[in-house]
């Protein structure tokens, strides 16, 4: 930098080290004396272990002299905090002038990770197939490197920050947690919960007890499915609109010829619905009685008086007969 007003020229030479040294001149007597202001830092970049001591140092000039009279120094240290940086810089003031030394030294330290965190992004309820994204967020110096696991410590392939699922499916639902690890130390996340929320699937009904359905007896209609949330059931009958029951089980009991039909299952989430349907036929059933002999005036089974819907098919003996509803 060159300034000439006429009386006087001002040179600043700069050194290897950016301190510089102002020449001032008057042309008229060609006398040179110091005249400057500057700063030199031995190291400019300091990395230091959390928990050490560090010394930063700096030597730097002034002038001796400013409109014609003599001053002492004042230097002080000013810092600027930013992340796992401390910019430093030194100040040097006069009544007459100021000076400071930027950029100043930059203090690193190193630190283990910590503040490690999980974080899911959409907030709210997941739902299947959407776009889920886990994030793992930490403090550390140098940077950390990262590595997710899911429930029972599986380690999974992903070592990035980010945890992409582009159609999660209920199958990925469970734990999950992040470690992340430098060179100073290493740490896991707490964990947290995925839960993909789906319609019912997978709908089933059955009957029990399996196999023939015989009049007068009882039977439990089934309806299951996998749902989360858990479905909420209700049971219909063919070609009738009132429901007839609601649960996951349906108990019908004492059936009858008219219980015979088609039965249907409705499984209901706030994702969705899903119905199944199943036949339920009754057949006649068996029933036995006794008759008196001819002494009370039945000479013979014949004689036994049956409601319409019976006959009888089989006598076993003099006082025993098998009927079948027709």
């Amino acid at each position: 930098m060159h300034i000439n007003d006429g009386k006087r020229k001002e040179v600043c030479l700069f050194s290897q080290l950016d301190s510089f040294l102002c020449l001032q001149r008057f042309a008229e007597r060609n006398i040179t004396f110091l005249y400057c202001w500057g700063v030199t830092y031995p190291q400019k970049h300091i990395c230091a272990f959390k928990g050490s001591t560090v010394k930063i140092s700096c030597s730097y000039s002034y002038p001796s002299r400013i409109n014609g009279l003599y001053y002492s120094e004042e230097t002080f240290w000013s810092c600027e905090y930013n992340s796992t940086q401390l910019s430093t810089s030194s100040d040097h003031n006069k009544p007459g002038g100021k000076y400071t030394g930027e950029p100043g030294v930059t203090l690193s330290v190193t630190d283990a990770p910590k503040l490690l965190s999980v974080s899911v992004s959409p907030s709210g309820e997941i739902v299947e197939g959407s776009s889920v994204t886990l994030t793992c967020s930490s403090y550390a110096n140098p940077a950390a490197n990262y590595t997710w696991y899911k429930e029972n410590d599986r380690k999974l392939p992903s070592q990035q920050p980010q945890l992409f699922f582009r159609s999660i499916q209920p199958s990925e639902s469970g734990e999950y947690y992040c470690a992340a690890e430098n060179e100073m130390g290493r740490r896991t996340s707490a964990r947290i919960f995925i839960d993909v929320k789906y319609a019912p699937k997978l709908l089933s009904v059955s009957v029990s007890p399996s196999g023939e359905i015989v009049e007068g007896s009882s039977v439990n209609l089934t309806c299951s499915s996998d749902a989360n949330p858990a479905a909420n059931y209700t049971w219909y009958k063919e070609n009738e609109d009132s429901p007839k029951a609601s649960g996951q089980i349906f108990t019908i009991t004492d059936l009858r010829p008219e219980h015979s039909g088609n039965y249907y299952c409705e499984a209901q989430n706030t994702r969705g619905r899903r119905n199944s349907t199943l036949n339920l036929t009754v057949v006649a059933g068996e029933f036995t009685f006794t008759y008196s002999d001819t002494a009370a005036g039945h000479s013979t089974p014949s004689d036994v008086q049956l409601s319409s819907s019976y006959k009888i098919i089989e006598i076993i003996s003099v006082s025993k007969i098998v009927c079948y509803e027709h």
